[in-house]
């Protein structure tokens, strides 16, 4: 049974990947195009074997980066082979495709990350939320943007330090506690929807983020519709 939702936003959680950053599905249809492979070869290996294979135990932080692409390499020989009767091009490079997720072709969404302030300092409640994963090839222990971005987020939950995924609904909840609210006083930015799926049926407001300015602009006219009267807004 989904929560009623009431009208009396405090909060709002943030994705990272497709919400404040680029997608990395936009990288992953690139080189998917670079190597000469049909569209959605390389995007079902992230998928098939969930949530067991080895893209979702690294996100768990149960295996860092450097094994993790070791077993996704023989996993994605295996489905193309097995799919499409051909072997993986010799230059595939789980180690090159997941630098592309954080390197210098990640655009930052500039439009999203003002809003995100600006909420922060209208009084509201900011949370970030990302399945993420523990990077022992080019070690950072944060994504840049997370470290420029803390002054103005209340709560970062990465799933790789708790062991918790998206669409998993602890992970959600956990959230939740961190900013002290209850899931019907968040709005829920992600671009998948199977993760927004979850927040409905906690009773979270939700925006399916696939072009920027549209989900700006809904955000914008969500908060200022259903903000409390007792907080003042300057969005």
């Amino acid at each position: 049974m989904e929560t009623p939702i009431v009208n009396n936003i405090k909060g709002v959680i943030f994705d990272v990947g497709g919400v404040l950053i680029s997608s990395p599905v936009v990288h992953i249809q690139e080189y998917e195009s670079e190597l000469n492979l049909p569209k959605g070869a390389l995007t079902l290996a992230f998928i098939y074997g969930s949530p067991n294979n080895a893209f979702c135990r690294l996100e768990r932080g149960e295996i860092k980066l450097r094994q993790f692409c070791r077993e996704f390499e023989a996993e994605c020989q295996e489905l193309i082979k097995s799919r499409l009767d051909r072997d993986l091009p010799g230059e595939f490079s789980a180690a090159e495709l997941f630098r592309r997720f954080t390197g210098n072709r990640t655009k930052v969404n500039q439009e999203m990350i003002k809003l995100l302030k600006s909420i922060k300092t209208s009084g509201l409640k900011v949370g970030v939320v990302t399945n993420n994963w523990i990077d022992d090839i080019n070690p950072d222990p944060d994504h840049p943007l997370l470290r420029e971005i803390s002054p103005f987020v209340d709560a970062t939950i990465q799933s790789c330090r708790v062991g918790i995924r998206k669409p998993d609904k602890d992970i959600y909840l956990l959230a939740c506690r961190e900013l002290g609210l209850k899931p019907n006083e968040v709005v829920f930015l992600d671009d998948l929807g199977m993760n927004l799926k979850t927040a409905r049926e906690l009773g979270m407001r939700m925006i399916l983020v696939k072009d920027i300015p549209a989900a700006v602009a809904q955000l914008k006219k969500t908060l200022q519709n259903e903000t409390s009267k007792n907080t003042t807004s300057k969005l």
